[in-house]
């Protein structure tokens, strides 16, 4: 509370799945390992989701560490308030540095968003690796998070066990969510059996792939997928459809393979999609 000034309006960065985020600042004199500025997260405390949401974010960002993850540094249940202390990403998330809803936020060049794309995809073969089977709903631009740097580290995960299909009358709990469908799998619409797995992820990625060679949010434009992956499948050729703030500055071959790899990433069945893993050797390869 004394971080952030008592959770103050003007100290909010951002409103999370399931409740709001905050900039705090520490007295750190005693303890040079600690930052000086967190993220804090406050849970909806009164939603049905809240407490089993922050349980497994300890069972999982508590036991696990890896550079492309962001990290949790402390929590607190008290008073009815749940809490998730996490360290602070300077640069914010991709979608805003992607997408340009900050006007003072300049275009990312290809080195870049290349590098960013690694890092991400780094993140989610380690959640998918490990023990816990950690996995996304919904993986988008938002889930990626830069420091001061531009490396990328991934957030806002959940384990599969938090979500089982029957939690809300049968239904995906998140599925209606305006515009985030578009990263879901088909598996995970209305009309399947909400097979939730680590290759519904896999296509989140792949729609990230493509927003960033596009330039344009998923979200606002309507089909875009559908339209990139039909145009680069008659055509092969992607001049039509790079991001024009890139100004032509990127590798033609690169890119190409970027596109090659998004496609995989976004085919209709889970099992012709590549693994995170294999999405990592991938682009380390491009």
């Amino acid at each position: 509370m004394v971080a952030t000034r008592d959770f103050a309006e003007d100290t909010v960065l951002g409103r999370g799945e399931h409740g709001r985020v905050y900039q705090g600042w520490l007295d750190n004199k005693s303890n040079s390992d600690t930052p000086s500025v967190i993220a804090v997260k406050k849970l909806d405390s009164e939603e049905t989701l809240g407490f089993g949401i922050w349980k497994s974010v300890l069972n999982t960002l508590g036991r696990l560490s890896h550079p492309n993850v962001t990290k949790l540094l402390g929590y607190c249940s008290k008073n009815n308030k749940l809490l998730l202390v996490y360290e602070f990403m300077q640069k914010g998330s991709l979608e805003n540095h992607l997408f340009r809803r900050d006007s003072a936020v300049q275009p990312l060049p290809w080195n870049i968003r290349f590098e960013i794309l690694i890092g991400a995809a780094r993140g989610l073969a380690f959640l998918h690796a490990s023990e816990l089977y950690g996995f996304y709903q919904f993986f988008e631009p938002s889930n990626i998070l830069l420091d001061s740097s531009y490396n990328a580290k991934i957030s806002g995960f959940t384990v599969s066990n938090v979500y089982p299909p029957e939690v809300v009358d049968g239904k995906h709990p998140f599925f209606y969510v305006t515009g985030r469908y578009v990263y879901c799998a088909p598996e995970c619409s209305p009309l399947s059996d909400y097979l939730l797995s680590v290759k519904n992820d896999v296509y989140g990625f792949g729609v990230v792939l493509i927003e960033m060679l596009t330039g344009l949010s998923a979200k606002s434009k309507y089909g875009l997928v559908h339209s990139a992956k039909s145009e680069f499948t008659a055509k092969g050729n992607l001049e039509n459809l790079m991001d024009p703030l890139l100004e032509g500055k990127y590798p033609s071959k690169a890119a190409l393979q970027m596109a090659y790899l998004a496609i995989r990433c976004l085919q209709d069945s889970p099992e012709a999609r590549p693994s995170m893993k294999k999405v990592v050797e991938a682009l380390e390869h491009i």
